[in-house]
């Protein structure tokens, strides 16, 4: 019987034995808290057995996968975890963990067969992780992330807060609040609270080269946010006063308006006329 990792006795000895420290620079803080695998589970629920975990670390969530009877591809980039992450789980169920070692960044995501993908994403690579999401050719049933607060506030929260990247995800799918995790559930504690989102893709979604188009022309919008709509619409599309005058009209989007308080539909109908 391997104990589980949400155990913090438990977690400070692998780390101990194996002479491991967290890497500040990788954002690495070990999770340690039931109610999270819980929380991941139950956003599972109905999703095929198939899941890739992004950078699984020592396979606290992997654990509680594995024992729920999913087939899990973990994909690693730490030589150290690589090894490590099998002898985390029992003998007769380590043929349900494929550890693939490399960087997520080139590895491919998908599966031939239905699939979710999960992880607990680092800061500094969630921006890279949703937007790759989003443009996967196979989508995933779900994804559900272990994220900032920050971030996932931004891709549930639209309300007079819209940026690029919560409009990837609105053209793409949706995206709903799981779980508020404190910095209490992981070790080291982490300065900043986390959240778990659950993100599915729509049936409905326009097509990925459309989804891309209107974020290339939402761009320079959201690089000049604080400027009105008319205002970009003047410098960064060379629009007169007149084009402008037509645009607003055909859009029905006053030219005051500031990017971040535009609707998704708003933004689809804004980039068909431009």
């Amino acid at each position: 019987m391997i104990a589980s990792l949400t155990n913090p006795d438990v977690l400070k000895s692998v780390l101990a034995s194996n002479k491991i420290q967290a890497a500040k620079s990788l954002g690495q803080n070990f999770l340690i808290c039931e109610e999270v695998i819980d929380a991941v589970l139950l956003g599972l629920e109905g999703a095929p057995k198939h899941i890739t975990e992004l950078g699984p670390g020592l396979g606290t969530l992997t654990q509680g996968l594995i024992a729920h009877d999913y087939r899990v591809r973990g994909i690693e980039k730490d030589d150290e975890f690589v090894h490590i992450l099998p002898t985390m789980l029992p003998p007769k169920l380590r043929e349900n963990l494929t550890v693939i070692h490399g960087d997520l960044k080139d590895v491919d995501w998908t599966y031939p067969t239905p699939y979710s993908i999960v992880g607990n994403i680092p800061y500094n690579l969630s921006g890279l992780i949703i937007r790759r999401l989003t443009q996967l050719q196979t989508p995933p049933y779900c994804a559900i992330f272990l994220m900032q607060r920050e971030v996932a506030d931004r891709m549930v929260i639209h309300d007079k807060s819209m940026s690029l990247l919560p409009l990837s995800v609105g053209l793409w799918g949706s995206a709903e609040l799981l779980l508020r995790v404190p910095p209490s559930c992981f070790i080291p504690q982490p300065k900043v609270h986390s959240s778990i989102v659950l993100l599915r893709p729509s049936e409905n979604a326009l097509p990925a080269t459309k989804r891309e188009e209107i974020l290339a022309k939402a761009k320079p919008f959201f690089q000049a946010k604080r400027k009105q709509i008319g205002t970009v619409l003047k410098k960064n599309y060379i629009k007169t006063i007149e084009e402008i005058s037509a645009i607003e009209k055909a859009a029905n989007i006053s030219a005051e308006r500031r990017p971040e308080t535009l609707s998704i539909q708003e933004w689809v109908t804004l980039c068909d006329i431009l």
